[in-house]
């Protein structure tokens, strides 16, 4: 299989040296990295072009400056589009990855032929590097009940919504199909990737975690939330809860014709619950807030449904 490594860079040059080299020291050779900058006013660019020369990877590595600002969404699309490998790798500039990382995400592709898209789990460090205790992430936690690969099933996927973009292998042509649906309805370039595979019957997580994730204030990807800042801020919660939203309905029209009735009954079920704990966490109705709690819906994480109670209430005293 031919495996591309697609990087996004923007501004990126305090933590960029320590994620090149873990790209370059994979025991399984990427069989290309496309890196595009989107314009950066700092020194990436030559930082980034002294550390091909250097290191003498011109033949597989492809950078160039993209001649507008596409943003981070487009770009990392856009890049994945030029990439000719089989599985692409999307990587962030400011993370670490374990130099096992292709090389045993890969063995899932082999092992697995109706594998279309793969995630592993993920540490996380400081800016300096060190790594810092698991955040709480009950929230968008499957439940891995084996130290390989496994599958994760649709409902699954809906209710954990658990793709982010540095622990994902996907089959270039996954993106390929998800492309326009994404630009057209404004979503992530990794969070609807691991819903829609799950739809192919293809998704699977891998119970390692081959991933640093780098927290600082600018994270070149949009801002992921953890629950301290929901919680403080209830514009977080609705942010999060609308781009969900937006997220489900696209996929349930494009895909909702190829669902059984029972997932096509429960995906639309999960789009009124999330569009009506919207409307709840806006108007501060905390009554309604608390009784979704105990109202079982297969595709919603319960949860979100206390951490939306939650912050309301605190709201409100």
């Amino acid at each position: 299989m031919k495996i591309s490594i697609v990087m996004a860079t923007y501004n990126g040059e305090k933590y960029l040296i320590e994620q090149l080299d873990s790209l370059r020291d994979q025991t399984r050779s990427a069989d290309e990295v496309i890196i595009r900058d989107d314009g950066s006013t700092d020194s990436t660019p030559v930082l980034i072009r002294e550390y091909i020369q250097n290191n003498n990877l011109s033949d597989k590595w492809n950078f160039e400056v993209n001649k507008s600002n596409k943003g981070v969404i487009l770009n990392f699309l856009d890049g994945a589009r030029d990439a000719t490998g089989e599985i692409i790798f999307y990587s962030d500039q400011d993370d670490r990855w374990d130099i096992h990382k292709l090389e045993l995400m890969e063995d899932g592709f082999k092992q697995h032929p109706d594998m279309v898209a793969c995630y592993c789990l993920r540490h996380f460090m400081d800016e300096n590097g060190k790594e810092i205790p698991q955040k709480l992430d009950f929230m968008t936690n499957v439940k891995v009940r084996t130290d390989s690969f496994q599958k994760v099933s649709l409902t699954e996927a809906v209710r954990y919504n658990k793709s982010p973009g540095l622990c994902l292998a996907i089959k270039k042509n996954l993106i390929e199909e998800t492309r326009d649906t994404i630009l057209k309805n404004g979503l992530t370039h990794d969070l609807p990737i691991g819903t829609i595979a799950a739809i192919h019957d293809g998704y699977y997580v891998l119970n390692q975690k081959l991933v640093y994730y780098r927290q600082h204030s600018k994270n070149v990807s949009a801002a992921r939330y953890n629950v301290k800042s929901r919680l403080s801020r209830i514009d977080r919660q609705i942010d999060g809860r609308v781009g969900r939203y937006e997220q489900m309905v696209a996929i349930y029209n494009m895909y909702g014709d190829q669902l059984s009735s029972r997932d096509r009954k429960n995906l639309n079920r999960a789009i009124k619950d999330t569009k009506e704990s919207i409307e709840n966490l806006e108007k501060r109705k905390v009554g309604k807030l608390f009784c979704s709690i105990f109202r079982h819906s297969p595709m919603m994480n319960r949860w979100i449904a206390v951490n939306n109670f939650l912050i309301c209430l605190r709201r409100n005293a």
